[in-house]
């Protein structure tokens, strides 16, 4: 059968170091390309897919040890987008499978490919890729411009709407809202959406002196990402 692990499923580590001299002399052992067969590894690539710049995205490489020995394994990384994976070798048992944490994350925009080596044994050295497109921190919402009215029974002296912010991401987008005049104010105005969530913002507008309403915008920055604007 085909070893097809699942990149996204974490595991504890196993110990780095020999539980006794067996599994030493077996860690120190040269392997015939034979013996090379019964070590399965996966995946060949690790996808990222889309990421947003200046997060941390976690993946897991598998190792699975089917010799009568032990084996010892390690990644090798020189790349520092890749510097808090795990480095750490493990001790894989005869029928057991280990996984290695491998930790992505970017200040920089754009594609990304590399190829990471991973040691067995410290003589035998195999490759896998890893891959990811890193895009600007991209918080949506739901509306470009808002109407804000007083309805004819209103008695307060204040009127609102709702705009709601949507983060399809990877990971937590933080905001801050800019109201041009003194008329307009946003609830809340600075605040954090969680990857995969949404959340409603108030636009409130009440009159400041008797003037006339007019058009104005009011400005969301996002940090590591597009400003948004919307017409009140």
């Amino acid at each position: 059968t085909v070893f097809s692990p699942d990149p996204t499923v974490a595991k504890k580590p196993f110990p780095s170091k020999p539980s006794s001299h067996t599994v030493m002399r077996d860690c120190n052992q040269e392997l015939n390309g034979e013996m090379l067969k019964r070590i399965a590894a996966g995946p060949k690539t690790i996808d990222f897919v889309v990421l947003f710049v200046n997060s941390d995205a976690k993946r897991w490489f598998h190792i699975k040890n089917d010799l009568k020995g032990a084996i010892t394994a390690r990644l090798e990384l020189v790349n520092e987008k890749l510097a808090a994976s795990y480095v750490k070798p493990q001790i894989i048992l005869s029928g057991q499978a280990a996984a290695f944490m491998v930790n992505f994350r970017s200040s920089e925009i754009g594609n990304f490919s590399h190829i990471i080596s991973y040691i067995i044994n410290d003589k035998h050295i195999f490759k896998f890729m890893v891959k990811a497109e890193i895009i600007p921190v991209n918080l949506e919402i739901n509306k470009s411009s808002l109407t804000l009215r007083f309805s004819d029974d209103c008695l307060d002296m204040e009127t609102s709407e709702q705009i709601r912010i949507k983060n399809t991401g990877n990971a937590v987008g933080h905001f801050k809202w800019y109201a041009n005049g003194d008329s307009i104010r946003i609830e809340p105005a600075t605040g954090s959406v969680p990857a995969n969530t949404s959340l409603n913002v108030n636009v409130i507008y009440r009159p400041v002196n008797s003037r006339a309403y007019e058009e104005e915008t009011i400005d969301m920055q996002v940090e590591d990402g597009e400003p948004r604007t919307v017409k009140v």
